[in-house]
């Protein structure tokens, strides 16, 4: 323990590990004021195997891709960060009376929890913060209410436990994915409304922000797998040899027409989708510029293409655009990775602000 953290003047860091259907990503960070410091990274693959996996979670599998990532690089923490999938949280603001005494505020979290979940309150994990007082009734305070399932939280616990780190925050992903992008340069904080778009594994999330905070999430079934599913098919390889030359960029020639192209326009469809769910949804009906980010999504056509579709500046996130790197041996890795690390980087941060 630093100097700082024993003055309580220093939060200690924890490992924000994110694990996809392909990969577990592991950071480390230090917020250092002004800026964060990367303290450690690693990234491994979960193989074939993980892809196969018809329950869709294997805790094996994921256990031994952390050690693993553990071994790659030495990290000195011993806490770690983990999210679920926004689609697999129940999220609400509700109201609650602003007299109740502290030692009481559990108990009745828990009684109006079961007005709103479906779900047995046995058989969900519930977690709450106050945002503050009510706009309209003076008595009233707005809570946010999270919940999850326990059959979807605790194997990625039990994953990340055996593995021998200390399961300090669950999180959300949309959540998660806010905090990394706040207080980036890129991000507006306009009266407009900005898309972030962050396409994943198995999943894309479309986050809106406006003024720089979330007013609309969703979670729609499309990532990069639909593009390594396409690879195999197309050259007849196998899941893990499909990635690698995805990820390597050793592919024929005729990918990008044959393969990816139809892909993209796969993905374009997904995005429209989102983006008309928010408007139909919303008083909004316009969005200043877009974000994205991914593995799949580091090729400056995509960018051009999407700038072009949706008529507005696109540009590729970077989430470690306020960080520093003293360590080397990461600079390389973390540069080729930055664009798929939004929500490594947001779990990273997790405890450090507020």
């Amino acid at each position: 323990m630093s100097v700082l953290e024993w003055l309580g003047l220093k939060k200690p860091s924890v490992i924000g590990v994110d694990i996809s259907s392909t990969t577990v990503k592991l950071i480390q960070l230090s917020n250092e004021g002004s800026y964060w410091l990367v303290e450690g990274y690693a990234i491994e693959p979960l193989g074939d195997a993980a892809m196969q996996d018809e329950e869709g979670f294997s805790s094996k599998l994921v256990t031994k891709a952390i050690q693993a990532a553990l071994e790659k690089y030495p990290f000195t923490a011993k806490h770690a960060a983990i999210a679920i999938p926004g689609a697999s949280a129940i999220s609400k603001i509700i109201q609650m009376p602003a007299f109740i005494k502290s030692e009481d505020f559990a108990a009745q979290i828990y009684l109006e929890a079961s007005k709103h979940i479906p779900y047995s309150i046995e058989e969900v994990h519930i977690d709450w913060q106050i945002l503050g007082p009510n706009e309209n009734v003076e008595e009233e305070v707005d809570v946010l209410l999270v919940a999850a399932k326990a059959d979807i939280v605790d194997p990625r616990v039990k994953a990340v436990e055996d593995a021998g780190l200390t399961v300090e925050y669950v999180d959300v992903e949309t959540f998660v994915i806010e905090r990394a992008l706040a207080g980036l340069p890129s991000v507006s904080k306009s009266p407009g409304c900005q898309a972030i778009v962050d396409v994943g594994a198995t999943s894309t999330n479309l986050c809106i922000l406006h003024e720089g905070k979330s007013i609309y999430a969703r979670e729609q079934e499309f990532g990069g797998r639909q593009l390594t599913e396409a690879i195999m098919q197309h050259y007849g390889m196998t899941y893990g040899e499909a990635g690698k030359a995805k990820r390597e960029k050793s592919l024929p020639d005729d990918y990008k027409e044959a393969v990816f192209e139809p892909f993209q326009q796969a993905l374009i469809q997904e995005i429209k989708r989102g983006l008309e769910f928010f408007y139909s949804s919303t008083e909004h009906s316009t969005i200043e510029n877009v974000l994205i980010g991914g593995a799949t999504i580091q090729e400056e056509q995509v960018i051009s293409n999407l700038s072009e579709i949706f008529n507005v500046p696109v540009k590729l996130v970077n989430p470690l655009e306020n960080m520093r790197i003293e360590d080397k041996a990461l600079q390389k890795p973390l540069a080729n990775d930055c664009a798929a690390l939004i929500i490594c980087c947001g779990l990273g941060m997790r405890g450090q602000v507020e």
